[in-house]
């Protein structure tokens, strides 16, 4: 059986796994479109830890490891963060469950972030590189001044120029993350809104639809991060106490065996 100290060992890697996770959360508390990342497993009460070794020895079933009973893995909560008006047209928020898809060097990925700017060449563009992905290819634009309606379909002059491709996946958390609040395919799977596969908004069930001049905020809650924080934080140092018991106790049984 794993003695106490090595139980606690590996719950405080698992609380400083925890510890790593708030804080990049709270650092993009006001990154547009930022979806909170959530420790799964690790962390468990002390107590649970050896009561779950000892359950194994008197079974005699094959016990896991202190690393692998503390393990912590990070998931990420796709839940939608509230609108904010910006009065800017190019930026863009998406009401539903639907990303932007950017294509950088040939390679698409997926965002929440509509904060979107035009090139040099007038290509719609997304902060961090890539072109925003329209139904017909990338988006060129004569000047910032267009309009957008809840389909995704954009205008200059009431002549479309056109039209936001908007993807679902049947399961968002199997998304891979990327850079720049971006997120790879990995193994999510993409659900076709229309019978041609296309991918629109607001049409076919699609329950999504595009916001002009609003932004998504970021779905963390300040007061919420911050006490998870504090019980990570208090948590770890309860292990610290642990393994300075566990440093005196042998200290006191080595120096009682050396008077012999």
């Amino acid at each position: 059986m794993p003695d106490g100290a090595s139980i606690a060992a590996a719950s405080m890697h698992a609380d400083a796994a925890r510890v790593d996770i708030l804080s990049q959360n709270l650092a993009n508390l006001l990154t547009p479109g930022y979806k909170r990342r959530v420790a799964v497993g690790g962390a468990e009460a002390f107590s649970s830890l050896v009561s779950h070794a000892a359950s194994s020895v008197a079974s005699k079933a094959a016990e896991p490891s202190p690393a692998g009973m503390a393990a912590a893995a990070a998931g990420t909560d796709f839940r939608q963060g509230p609108l904010r008006p910006t009065g800017n047209p190019l930026d863009l928020g998406i009401e539903g469950g639907a990303f932007f898809e950017i294509v950088a060097n040939g390679v698409s990925s997926y965002t929440r972030q509509g904060n979107f700017m035009i090139d040099a060449m007038g290509q719609l563009i997304a902060p961090g590189g890539g072109s925003v992905a329209g139904l017909a290819g990338s988006i060129r634009l004569e000047s910032a001044q267009v309009r957008v309606d809840r389909d995704g379909r954009l205008f200059e002059q009431d002549r479309l120029v056109g039209q936001l491709r908007l993807v679902r996946f049947e399961d968002p958390r199997e998304l891979a993350p990327a850079a720049n609040g971006r997120y790879l395919q990995g193994a999510a799977r993409i659900l076709a809104d229309g019978a041609d596969g296309a991918h629109l908004a607001g049409v076919s069930g699609s329950g999504s639809a595009v916001r002009q001049g609003f932004l998504e905020a970021s779905n963390v809650v300040a007061a919420e991060e911050m006490v998870r924080l504090i019980q990570a934080t208090r948590h770890f140092e309860a292990g610290q106490k642990v393994i300075q018991w566990y440093g005196d106790m042998h200290e006191r049984v080595l120096v009682q065996l050396g008077e012999f």
